[in-house]
């Protein structure tokens, strides 16, 4: 099926003639105006030594070897238009790679570069704007707007940093080569509340922004039972001295915090101790439960029946120890043992006491990220974007607390002028007691540190407490000085924030103190990712892995004679996890007899199936 140029694109190649600085210029003119025809035209014969200037249709080297070509004249700027073939081999607007390379308009273009600089990823952007184009031809476009924004990286992250309110910024850098390292932000409207020094939960995410730096968040609780962010920094790597230096800049600004949740990285928890030594520390009853099930079903339903209270702890208890003395198990006794080491942390006898508030998860902070990774739409973000996002999601989590209307109770328990002082959660707690003893008139138990649960876990005024109060007479019940300063609201909501404050803090470049297994994997990961889009760190690792297995060959003997001898490797250890396939071939001996196998068409013991006389026989 031939086809004829629309008569319309070439009234519009007519149009051209005049002035055009550069051949560049009338190209990407003919490209703009040929594809809005559906019939695009593309550079064939051109240059600034050529009086004629020839356009070809892009099906010229495709399979239709299309004829199609438009000419024009070009001297000294001055263009003319000279002719244009009509027919094509091939219908109008027959995709190819060549059209879907050459499809983008003036005004595509420059929408592509808008969106881009707006921070939209290339498939939103494709999506948006219905682009058919190759991917090549879409990177192009954005290029130059990506280039740019990685040029002034650091200055949109400063930009960014002192956009907000009520955060105190440390952009770390290193001494001599003024790289970025890290940032530590504070949130100071947070930091100086009562309640930032009760109850921290502590977590890092990863997956974020484009350097691989792990975010670290730490989220408390406020008088309303809300989540607030206390505060968050950038690290470099998961080093025991990357959480050493950000959480004594967090003591400083807060000063001693009583208790925290945590899951359980052990390069975290200790460098939580070191800091804060008189801490109390709640490992996540979930991240728990994923390690005892990792090493038995059966043990995990037990855990979840005693978090339930279908079975007592010590029932649950011994049915650890019995897994840990049972011979046929192999794998998992450690993991078990370090639990019940540490059950000061997560049993739920031994932590209520603690009054960690029902804070027995990580669960806010898991949140937290959910809802920031949701922000940025699951996307690997620029710093700045990143620190944009916890900044909007940090305030709106305050506002949503100020805002909160106050609970209204009876008078009797405790007066109005002293109940809009009280946060939510606590009044409604101690609301729903005073319902519980009114509808049950008596008690069993006398007031006492360790009456109920209430009591024992939030620390506030429970029933017991009203039912003593009653009986003396007292009138309200309760008044503001039975519920502890963490559990009151503050005076300086209305209060006008700060502007932000960054600091840019040189640091030396940090030693090489944490020679454990996970150390040296935080440090190195970001380098195993990068390695297949970097020569320079391929040659880099090669090299060292090349100089390892030269010092683990080297033979241990000192003698000339010796070290002529083939030697095995000294340090390689056996391959496998142990109690596994195939090290455990190495490390115990196998069990049973060698199978013998026999063909089973005559059942002799001397061949199989495949060599079986008589099979061969009859075939």
């Amino acid at each position: 099926m031939n086809s004829c140029t629309p008569p319309e694109l070439i009234d519009e190649f007519r149009s051209l003639n005049g002035f055009f600085p550069t051949i560049q210029a009338l190209t990407e003119k003919i490209r703009d105006l040929s594809t809005k025809y559906k019939c695009p035209f593309v550079s064939y014969s051109v240059g600034p030594s050529r009086l004629t200037q020839i356009y070809a249709c892009t099906h010229n080297k495709s399979i239709y070897n299309c004829k199609a070509k438009a000419r024009f004249s070009y001297e000294d700027g001055f263009t003319r238009f000279v002719e244009c073939t009509n027919e094509h081999s091939h219908p109008l607007n027959e995709p190819t790679r060549m059209s879907m390379r050459n499809c983008l308009t003036l005004l595509q273009r420059e929408k592509i570069q808008r969106l881009t600089r707006e921070g939209q990823s290339a498939y939103s952007i494709r999506l948006k704007e219905n682009l058919r184009c190759t991917k090549d031809a879409l990177y192009n476009v954005r290029r130059p707007i990506l280039e740019e924004i990685r040029a002034h990286e650091m200055d949109n992250l400063l930009q960014e940093l002192n956009c907000g309110n009520c955060w105190t910024n440390d952009v770390l850098k290193e001494k001599d080569t003024n790289v970025f390292c890290g940032c530590h932000c504070f949130h100071e409207v947070i930091c100086n509340k009562a309640y930032a020094k009760d109850i921290c939960i502590v977590d890092d995410t990863s997956c974020t922004n484009k350097y691989g730096f792990p975010v670290l968040v730490m989220l408390v609780e406020d008088e309303n039972g809300r989540s607030q962010v206390l505060a968050f920094s950038f690290l470099k790597t998961r080093e025991a001295t990357e959480f050493d230096m950000f959480f004594e800049k967090v003591k400083r600004k807060v000063g001693n915090i009583r208790l925290f949740i945590a899951d359980r990285n052990q390069t975290q928890m200790n460098s939580i101790k070191r800091i804060w030594p008189d801490c109390l520390i709640i490992n996540c009853s979930i991240h728990i439960g994923r390690n005892i099930r990792s090493v038995s079903v059966d043990l995990y339903n037990l855990y979840e029946k005693m978090r339930h209270l279908a079975i007592t702890e010590n029932e649950f208890l011994d049915a650890c120890t019995e897994l840990i003395n049972d011979p046929e198990v192999k794998d998992g006794k450690a993991t078990i043992q370090n639990l019940l080491d540490t059950k000061e942390n997560w049993l739920p006898s031994l932590i209520i006491a603690y009054q960690h508030c029902d804070n027995e998860t990580s669960n806010r902070v898991e949140g937290f990220f959910g809802s920031l990774k949701n922000l940025l739409e699951h996307k690997i973000e620029t710093l700045a974007n990143v620190i944009r996002a916890i900044y909007i999601r940090a305030e709106r989590m305050y506002l949503s607390s100020v805002n909160e209307k106050p609970m209204l109770v009876p008078e009797e328990l405790i007066s109005i002028e002293e109940s809009i002082k009280v946060g939510k959660l606590a009044l409604s707690l101690v609301y729903s007691e005073y319902i519980d003893l009114n509808k049950k008139g008596s008690l069993i138990k006398e007031y006492s540190p360790d009456c109920c649960k209430i009591h024992e876990m939030f620390g506030l005024p429970c029933r017991h407490l009203l039912l003593q109060r009653i009986l003396d007479d007292r009138y309200p019940i309760l008044t503001l000085a039975d519920f502890s300063e963490r559990w009151t609201r503050a005076d300086d909501y209305n209060a006008t924030p700060p502007d932000n404050q960054t600091h840019i803090i040189p640091r030396e470049k940090q030693t090489n103190t944490d020679n454990s297994y996970s150390g040296y994997l935080s440090r190195f990961e970001r380098y195993f990712s990068s390695a297949a889009r970097s020569e320079s760190i391929r040659k880099i690792l090669d090299n060292c892995i090349n100089e390892l297995q030269t010092i683990e060959h080297q033979n241990a003997a000192e003698s000339e004679d010796q070290s002529m001898e083939l030697q095995p490797p000294s340090s390689i250890p056996l391959a496998g996890r142990p109690f596994t396939y195939p090290r455990k071939n190495v490390d115990f001996k196998s069990k049973g007899r060698k199978r013998k196998y026999h063909c089973s068409h005559c059942g002799a013991d001397d061949h199989t199936l495949p060599r079986c006389p008589f099979i061969l026989r009859d075939s």
